[in-house]
């Protein structure tokens, strides 16, 4: 199960964001750690101690510092718009999981789905109308494959959520618009 981490709640979760941090360091996401982690910034943060399994994904408002800047605009005009950035999902090497191909599919397979009904549950309580996901290549294919969520197009409606999603692939978009 995710939980939301907000600057209202952030001060309960202190060791929740110690470890995403640290883990997204180790991934190699450290690269947006700081600038981009302010109080309007959302967390959604996943640790099963079961199976080790951990992820997280941070969402930014258009109207704040984030890593799209004001190109959000070349995908979205008006309302204001949200990044999800900083997607991390994993499951520690040594655990058992990682020799079997099919729980560990099937564990992958539920992370990301229920990624997907997490943000769209967020999106509904914070009243956000349009995302973009701003993701490296990897990630996007995760979360096609494993989530059931089609990225392959540049944009999609989430009828059932009257939501706008819209894809940038972090990988070209970083170097095209000179974004860090």
């Amino acid at each position: 199960m995710f939980k939301l981490i907000d600057s209202h709640n952030k001060n309960h979760y202190t060791a929740e964001l110690q470890e995403m941090f640290s883990r997204r360091k180790r991934y190699q996401l450290s690269l947006d750690t700081g600038a981009y982690d302010h109080d309007k910034s959302v967390y959604l943060f996943f640790k099963d101690p079961k199976t080790t399994m951990f992820g997280c994904a941070r969402l930014n408002p258009s109207s704040s510092k984030n890593m799209v800047g004001e190109k959000v605009g070349l995908f979205f005009e008006g309302d204001e718009a949200w990044e999800c950035s900083s997607l991390a999902f994993d499951i520690e090497d040594n655990h058992p999981i990682q020799n079997d191909p099919e729980q560990f599919e099937a564990h992958c397979s539920y992370f990301y789905s229920s990624l997907y009904d997490a943000l769209m549950t967020t999106c509904a309580t914070l009243k956000i109308k349009k995302l973009l996901f701003f993701n490296t290549q990897d990630e996007l294919d995760d979360m096609s494959f494993f989530g059931g969520v089609d990225f392959d197009r540049s944009f999609c409606i989430d009828e059932k959520n009257g939501l706008t999603l819209a894809v940038m692939n972090a990988d070209e978009r970083r170097k095209q618009f000179n974004i860090h």
